[in-house]
């Protein structure tokens, strides 16, 4: 064989070597590639997955399961509980029998026990001053549901499981330092509802029943991993509203709630909300804070504006009391009373001294009715909720 032949043969070879090594090559790439591909996708998997039961709020306050509960209440079979979970439905059970009637709506159930809770479940860390033993079951449905003390991981669990015992579908929303519920309403959709935050800044409503645009101010959360609320039948200030013509009857409305001591109101304008409309709301909350100040109330107000059903849009406006809030309307008044006196004698005070009045509770406040007008016209949570 001549040796030109063999070059060509030789060349031959190597070529068909490199094709295979460079296949060879092209697997171990795409191999590669793809490990990487799946490694990145098993770690944002992991990124995105949600826990809910057993994730601890604050790395402090682990989130319960109550579908034991729930379950042994839908069903009447309460044989795989505990002594524990018997107590708590009993006390749950006896909470629905005197708030929830069958006839209601999913929504006027909702209500019925986020009002209940409001009424009787106080922060945990309201004060400072607790006695030793009282801490540690005030982030369950059974411990909040004897003790009606709560954090937030506390009210949440709680109302989760008054949800789930009347059938309505519940989660708990949470990020590293508070926590909330999020709940299906009859229309299909999805509503926030955060008692805590409400608890804490004494506004009762005003985070109840919002949708993700209402909750996104003020919360924060992992919106990719939990159902999109985007309802509006069913939020507060559709449900609580209240028609007004234009937006300077909403004074009127505003002295009629402080008078009986609402903490929210809703305005439903009728007439179609103008750009002056809406650059007034910053200038109603501005005089709103000096008309109260002038006349000795110790208010405050938030004021924005909210989406309605259709093309209607709803004035929101908050107010808060910094004396609701005060521990002493829990302590009997004679008892502040006798503490005053001694007070007084210790520190050589004048003896009729009285910070709280002479019966023990702050003074209610007083205004000028004609100088405000006549009746005619809801997390500030803190570092873990």
């Amino acid at each position: 064989m001549g040796g030109l032949a063999l070059i060509l043969i030789a060349s031959l070879a190597f070529q068909a070597f490199s094709f295979v090594f460079s296949m060879r090559q092209d697997e171990k790439v795409n191999k590669f590639i793809d490990n990487q591909l799946k490694r990145q996708a098993e770690e944002e998997e992991q990124l995105n997955e949600y826990i809910e039961d057993g994730f601890a709020v604050g790395g402090q306050y682990t989130i319960t399961s109550t579908k034991a509960i729930s379950d042994a209440y839908i069903s009447g079979d309460t044989s795989s509980l505990s002594e524990e979970d018997k107590e708590t439905l009993e006390i749950a059970s006896g909470i629905i029998k005197e708030r929830v009637k069958d006839d209601m709506s999913d929504y006027e159930k909702a209500k019925a026990i986020y009002e209940w809770i409001y009424e009787n479940v106080t922060i945990g860390s309201s004060t400072s001053i607790v006695l030793p033993g009282r801490g540690g079951d005030d982030y369950t449905a059974g411990g909040v549901l004897r003790s009606h003390n709560a954090v937030c991981v506390g009210f949440a669990t709680t109302y989760r499981l008054f949800m789930q015992m009347l059938g309505m579908e519940c989660h708990i929303v949470h990020n590293d330092g508070h926590s909330w519920d999020l709940v299906k309403m009859d229309d299909g959709e999805w509503y926030h509802t955060d008692i805590y935050s409400d608890v804490s800044s004494y506004t009762e409503y005003l985070n109840f029943n919002m949708n993700d645009e209402q909750a996104l101010y003020g919360h924060d959360w992992p919106v990719d991993a939990l159902p999109e609320a985007k309802g509006i039948k069913y939020t507060t200030p559709v449900q609580m509203k209240e028609d007004v013509d234009t937006i300077y009857d909403i004074p009127a409305l505003v002295k009629k709630a402080l008078k009986h001591k609402k903490k929210v109101i809703y305005a439903a304008i009728k007439e179609q909300v103008t750009e002056t409309d809406v650059l007034m709301g910053e200038v109603i909350s501005n005089l709103l804070n000096d008309a109260t100040s002038m006349t000795g109330q110790n208010v405050s107000f938030d004021c924005r504006w909210y989406q309605g059903e259709g093309e209607n849009y709803i004035f929101g406006i908050s107010i808060y009391d910094g004396g609701s809030g005060d521990i002493s309307s829990q302590i009997p008044p004679e008892a502040i009373s006798k503490m005053q006196k001694a007070i007084n004698k210790a520190f050589e005070l004048d003896e009729n001294y009285s910070y709280y009045g002479e019966d023990g509770a702050e003074p209610e406040p007083e205004y000028d009715e004609e100088q405000v007008g006549d009746d005619q016209g809801n997390s500030k949570p803190g570092t873990v909720g």
